[in-house]
């Protein structure tokens, strides 16, 4: 199954960090970018598949997804 890496970060807590505030359910690292790889059938399996495991209702923002292997 193809390999993806992705590009995200929680925009709740960079908005937290920048005004001086400590974020109150994730670590301050998520203010920046993670990266994250994935398993996944194709670019629309992975986006579903990190979708529910980051949220965009808890405010992450995936920037990007690219396959990096077969």
């Amino acid at each position: 199954m193809p390999r993806y890496e992705a590009a995200i970060f929680n925009q709740v807590v960079a908005r937290d960090v920048q005004s001086g505030l400590k974020p109150r359910q994730l670590d301050e690292g998520w203010a920046d970018t993670r990266y994250v790889e994935i398993t996944a059938t194709n670019d629309l399996d992975a986006r579903r598949k990190l979708e529910a495991r980051y949220p965009s209702s808890r405010g992450f923002v995936i920037q990007s997804v690219e396959q990096i292997g077969d």
